[in-house]
């Protein structure tokens, strides 16, 4: 994968994960929190994933 299409799809990612938390603190909704989580656990798994560089 390109390493900026990568870094767009975390961005995104973490923005959405983000966005999740705010609307379950507004609303209470339990469902927003456990996307935010899992959105969160994206992104890291993504952040730390490692780069197979082939010769």
């Amino acid at each position: 994968m390109n390493i900026w299409l990568r870094i767009c799809v975390l961005i995104l990612v973490i923005v959405a994960a983000v966005v999740c938390y705010a609307a379950s603190f507004s609303s209470g909704a339990i469902i927003f929190m456990l996307l935010g989580v899992l959105f969160e656990l994206a992104f890291w798994v993504g952040l730390l994933k490692t780069i197979d560089h082939k010769a």
